[in-house]
């Protein structure tokens, strides 16, 4: 139910604008509602669309929901009051909120195609004690497994000669994902250098201060 309200929450934030055929820059994450009425010419028309990616495009939904599951369970253990790491917990929310983007994105792309949306069950995350270096471990593997996925079918869309979905995965994916393991790996080298306790404070402010996730301009009700 969690995963279910942040993937409504984050409906509500879209908006699609200027479509060009090949240029995928339609999906921008807006302060308007989305467009009930938008529509594509090529909606409900596979158009040369290869079933294997269709089918790809799927599991990588269920990827981006899983890794964002996780960075949720991530995020509310450095908001532990035993805890107290609200940087953490910001840098967590921030990834949960993108990887629910992408999958959103993805779903918009497969409606595009005219391919049929199959959702998946989505595996529990570890249950663990959390130190900030297992967490950064853990998020650094799974950057690099969703990075792997999504190049694997950019290189199925050459091989189909899918120009639209390689430029779209192009623009919307590839940049960020290699952007997103970079910083991790330089937040990971940064805390093994420091050490997990100054270090580790001196970090938690930084991203304190950087990251404000949607999901914390409206906390509950007491």
């Amino acid at each position: 139910m969690v995963l279910l309200n942040l993937v409504r929450l984050f409906c509500n934030k879209v908006y699609c604008t200027n479509f060009k055929p090949f240029l995928f820059k339609q999906l921008k994450v807006l302060k308007k509602p989305i467009n009930r009425n938008y529509t594509c010419a090529v909606s409900g028309n596979k158009l040369e669309y290869n079933p294997e990616c269709e089918k790809k495009i799927n599991n990588q939904i269920a990827v981006e929901l899983g890794a964002s599951y996780t960075y949720f369970q991530l995020a509310f253990h450095f908001n532990k009051s035993t805890v107290g790491l609200k940087g953490l917990r910001n840098f967590f929310l921030a990834l949960s909120e993108e990887e629910i983007e992408h999958a959103r994105y993805l779903m918009y792309y497969q409606n595009l195609r005219g391919g049929k949306i199959i959702l998946t069950d989505i595996k529990c995350p570890e249950n663990v004690e959390w130190t900030a270096l297992k967490a950064l471990e853990k998020a650094l593997d799974l950057e690099i497994r969703v990075t792997k996925a999504i190049l694997d079918i950019h290189q199925l869309a050459c091989r189909s000669s899918d120009p639209h979905l390689a430029s779209f995965l192009e623009t919307e994916f590839i940049n960020e994902q290699y952007s997103s393991v970079r910083k991790l790996r330089q937040m990971l080298a940064n805390l093994k250098v420091s050490g997990e306790s100054e270090g580790l404070l001196q970090i938690d402010r930084e991203l304190l201060h950087k990251y404000k996730p949607k999901l914390l301009l409206h906390p509950p009700k007491k």
